[in-house]
């Protein structure tokens, strides 16, 4: 009890919220009473009051210093987030569900989560609501549905179920993952944004091996991904996704602590595009899970440019050992739009992905160098094209760049006075024509 003790303290709920209440009821309910009981901190509050809680809720803010924000007017349910620098504590408060508060946790998922505590000066055992036996649940490492109709109730609560599986390290109790099997296929009903929201989070796990062993047993992979193709299959998918997952894991991931600026997408981290990159490389479904999922366009066309990129890609990084930075960094640029990941991915693939760190650490510190709002610039640019090549149309321009550009990366160019002869040379003969490589 007294980690929850001090854990209500730090946030302020005691004794500012309880002074606040003036005797009104009002419960500490979900996940950051189940995190304290398992021994671990948290930084988000569900509260629950008999009616509506926005009163209590306006002046909890005022009395803390924090922002107050009205989540949903006709539920009457709203927030109070607290600054970082002042700790980053967030509070949700919302009226019972139910006319009782046992009637409430009734209603809720899973039993861990099924668990009230009376905001009171003191945090003793006895005071404890817990009508469903989640504590003994929560000491078991148990994940059990409150009811039958739980998953019914929200088709969601079949991913949800898996998600907390992985993140809590909790079994799923036997009847309950019978009923989730049951009621997956009415996950087809949930908008596409809700599924992928729980998605990134059962990526987001560091071995993800269960989870799609129980997405699998479920029968979910064509509801969530679509068929795969011919020569596609769920288990080269999880294949090739574990190998992802030790090579983040033997040192390919240190690349993305130390290039933090692509950080993911839409609550997807890095490391679970990574892995849902893997899986849809080796089931190749055969419709555009981007779309079915409701993915940004940037993590959609992220994990295209993933998948195309094959293993070997990585054996040319070794021939420019002793290339210049600039050749160097045009190599990481044609990696993708997210260069960081593309690298991570390709290391990941590799026998080992130790050796390879130096000279991938070198090639992303001469692609920042090289930046310039947000790209390498050209050796020459479109004024010259069209100034010393009569070049005008800009669909010209733009793929005698792109040649220019190739046979830099092959070595065939290294300075803008070789671009400059090269272009003109190719000018007198076709302009349209190949570079060829040396």
């Amino acid at each position: 009890m007294d980690n929850l003790h001090t854990q209500l303290v730090a946030a302020r709920i005691l004794p500012d919220l309880l002074d606040v209440l003036s005797g009104r009821p009002c419960w500490l309910v979900g996940g950051a009473l189940r995190d304290a009981l398992r021994g671990e901190a948290s930084k988000d509050f569900d509260l629950a009051t008999p009616g509506d809680p926005t009163p209590i809720a306006k002046a909890f803010a005022a009395r803390i210093r924090g922002h107050w924000f009205l989540m949903d007017s006709l539920r009457h349910q709203s927030r109070v987030v607290v600054p970082a620098q002042a700790g980053g504590w967030a509070f949700d408060f919302a009226p019972l569900r139910a006319a009782t508060l046992n009637e409430d946790l009734r209603l809720r998922d899973f039993t861990v989560n099924a668990v009230a505590w009376p905001v009171a000066s003191s945090v003793t055992s006895a005071e404890f609501i817990d009508p469903l036996g989640g504590r003994g649940d929560i000491d078991s490492c148990l994940l059990r549905a409150c009811s039958v109709g739980v998953f019914h109730d929200d088709p969601l609560r079949v991913l949800r179920g898996v998600r907390l599986a992985a993140t809590l390290g909790m079994e799923i109790e036997s009847e309950t993952f019978a009923l989730m099997g049951e009621t997956a296929p009415e996950l087809a009903q949930v908008a596409g944004e809700r599924i992928q929201g729980e998605l990134a989070l059962i990526f987001g796990v560091k071995k993800a091996g269960k989870s799609l062993a129980r997405l699998r047993d479920l029968g979910l992979p064509p509801l969530l991904f679509g068929p795969p193709e011919v020569q596609g299959s769920w288990e080269e998918g999880v294949r090739l996704t574990a190998r992802i997952v030790a090579g983040l894991a033997q040192g390919a991931g240190e690349l993305l602590a130390e290039f933090p600026e692509e950080e993911g997408e839409g609550g997807w981290s890095a490391a679970a595009l990574l892995k849902l990159a893997a899986l849809l490389a080796g089931y190749r479904p055969s419709s555009d899970v981007g779309m079915h999922l409701r993915l940004s366009r940037r993590a959609g066309n992220l994990l295209r440019r993933l998948r195309e990129l094959p293993p070997e890609t990585l054996d040319e990084l070794r021939l420019l050992r002793d290339a210049a930075p600039r050749r160097r960094a045009l190599w990481v640029e044609q990696l993708g739009a997210e260069p960081v990941l593309g690298l991570t991915w390709l290391l990941s693939q590799a026998d080992d992905p130790r050796p390879w760190l130096p000279e991938a650490r070198r090639a992303l510190n001469d692609y920042h160098d090289h930046l310039r709002h947000g790209r390498i610039p050209d050796l020459v640019d479109g004024a010259w094209l069209r100034q010393k090549l009569g070049l005008s149309d800009g669909r010209r321009i733009g793929e005698t760049l792109r040649k220019l550009r190739a046979a830099e990366l092959s070595g065939q160019v290294k300075t803008p006075d070789e671009a400059c002869k090269l272009l003109e040379s190719l000018a007198e003969k076709n302009i349209d024509k190949e570079i060829d490589p040396p």
